[in-house]
């Protein structure tokens, strides 16, 4: 299953550079806002704009071993189609553990055409997604085995969607709410008439 993996984010990874070489300029519709950002933060410590944190954190490095431009761009490569990891996860919980439900769903991430736009046209919004995937992925592994610390995981998790953006932070808690109320309606935990 690793080199399964392996190969769909290594594939994924291809197929989003190829695009985002294809011109020395940035892409995108915020095309120059992340070399900015990039800039600044390598720079100054800091963001030049204000804007939620996490996405140029990641970026940051690889800015640092290129350049603002090219660093974006392979950061927003990378990250991209890392989204291969957590959607096996969220495959994996949602299939009863099944690692072939884990790896279509992996699939189906690398290779959607919403995940390669999101990462050519808006890169925050494509970091975004694999994060959100990683949140949604902790917060079903905690309703599997319920405690404090897949709880505190999963929470953290969300925090990070959120300090990546917040269609990310809204995916997941539109996604987790209404599964963590089917979760407790199931185990006994909540009745219809304390939702109601």
């Amino acid at each position: 299953m690793a080199v399964a993996l392996t190969a769909l984010v290594g594939w994924s990874f291809v197929q989003r550079w190829s695009v985002l070489a294809s011109s020395p300029f940035p892409l995108g519709v915020d095309g120059y806002f992340y070399p900015i950002q990039l800039r600044s933060l390598l720079e100054t410590g800091h963001l030049q704009y204000p804007a939620s944190p996490l996405a140029f954190y990641l970026l940051a490095p690889f800015a640092a071993v290129t350049d603002p431009i090219t660093g974006a761009k392979l950061g927003a490569a990378v990250l991209g189609a890392l989204i291969a990891l957590p959607a096996y996860g969220v495959g994996l919980e949602l299939g009863r553990r099944d690692r072939g439900a884990g790896l279509v769903a992996a699939a189906l991430a690398t290779s959607s055409a919403g995940s390669m736009h999101l990462t050519i046209e808006f890169v925050k919004n494509g970091i975004g997604l694999t994060v959100a995937m990683t949140a949604l992925w902790l917060v079903l592994r905690a309703m599997r085995s319920p405690s404090r610390r897949t709880a505190g995981i999963a929470i953290a998790g969300i925090v990070l969607a959120l300090l990546t953006h917040k269609m990310a932070a809204g995916l997941v808690l539109g996604i987790a709410i209404p599964a963590a109320i089917a979760e407790a309606f199931r185990r006994g935990k909540l009745r219809w008439r304390r939702i109601l």
